[in-house]
């Protein structure tokens, strides 16, 4: 696979024509830039409900560990 994407290759080979070779690959910069904020964005769209459902069970996990036991000594009573 390519280490860069044709669309890269094709801006820079642009800039190379035009003889603004650092202007384009400051622009190829940015669209990389603008690509991994949106990636991670999504990842943490993703990640931030999973973790808000990991969370509730260790505490329901903690909460039947208190109530559990204060259940049994009640009912003895």
């Amino acid at each position: 696979q390519p280490l860069l994407p044709d669309l890269a290759l094709q801006m820079i080979e642009v800039g190379e024509q035009a003889g603004e070779l650092d202007t384009m690959l400051m622009k190829v910069a940015d669209v990389f830039d603008v690509e991994a904020k949106r990636g991670i964005d999504r990842m943490l769209a993703a990640l931030v409900p999973a973790l808000t459902v990991v969370m509730a069970g260790m505490v329901a996990v903690i909460m039947l560990a208190i109530m559990l036991p204060l259940m049994s000594l009640t009912s003895n009573i």
